[in-house]
């Protein structure tokens, strides 16, 4: 995929695209928190040669521009919205993952021009460790150092697998969007009838198991499935699991063809 550059309403933004010209379907794809658009690669081998696959930077990651006002959900759909609009892509498959879930679910309330919709591991966010941690990183920077280093000597005592994740991402370039997640709720209230799937990993203690009925009203025309795979930080390990291909790519392929 390439990388690419646009202006949307004054906001820089960088996008991944495949380039397919004259393409019978095109797939919008809403990554993870912590990822960039490029991250839409894993789909592109799978998919027929007809289809355009484009992926947005979210303003301050990857090259996008980051706005001084974009602190929600809502802000940062509205953008999407735009950037859609200025890309002229009408009726294509929106496909979103984990936090971009979230993004989407705003998205849909300004734009349904949507053939279909696919959700990975969709919901509110919950983690009672993640929630202290990220309220401790977002105390004032000369008090919090201490307090950080302790709590996370203690998650290395008793929760050793969230410590590892911990080291391995960058969490002050993401902590704005993971903080964003925690108080984020799901309004059920702005219905619509896009054909919509839900899927839903097995292995998930991130997402809020009681926000699934909520995810059921909104999207009154829906499907769920679960495949094999934990939801995780770090996604070189979500992506090096050997049930990604079986478990998640072919469901989506099938359902975008």
């Amino acid at each position: 995929m390439e990388q690419k550059f646009v202006v949307v309403d004054g906001l820089h933004f960088s996008y991944w695209d495949n380039c397919v010209e004259n393409s019978e379907k095109t797939v919008l794809f809403l990554p993870f928190a912590a990822e960039t658009g490029q991250f839409a690669e894993v789909f592109e081998t799978k998919l027929p040669k007809n289809i355009r696959i484009i992926s947005p930077d979210y303003p301050g990651r990857g090259k996008s521009e980051k706005n001084d006002y974009h602190n929600t959900f809502e802000s940062m759909a509205k953008d999407i919205d735009i950037f859609i609009r200025e890309m002229k892509i009408n009726n294509s498959i929106l496909i979103a993952a984990s936090f971009g879930t979230a993004v989407a679910n705003e998205l849909v309330k300004q734009n349904t021009g949507f053939e279909k919709i696919i959700l990975i591991a969709p919901g509110e966010f919950f983690s009672i460790p993640k929630k202290v941690l990220f309220r401790i990183l977002f105390l004032p920077a000369n008090f919090s150092e201490r307090i950080r280093k302790t709590y996370l000597s203690v998650i290395r005592i008793f929760n050793p697998s969230l410590a590892k994740e911990l080291d391995k991402v960058n969490l002050k370039s993401i902590l704005c969007q993971w903080l964003n997640t925690l108080n984020y709720k799901i309004d059920p209230s702005h219905k619509n009838n896009i054909p919509t799937v839900f899927i839903n990993l097995k292995k998930d203690t991130i997402i809020r198991k009681s926000s699934k009925k909520k995810l059921q009203m909104l999207y009154e025309s829906n499907k769920s499935m679960t495949v094999n795979l934990e939801h995780t930080m770090d996604i070189d390990k979500f992506m090096g699991s050997e049930a990604i291909e079986k478990e998640l790519i072919l469901k989506i392929v099938k359902e975008i063809l």
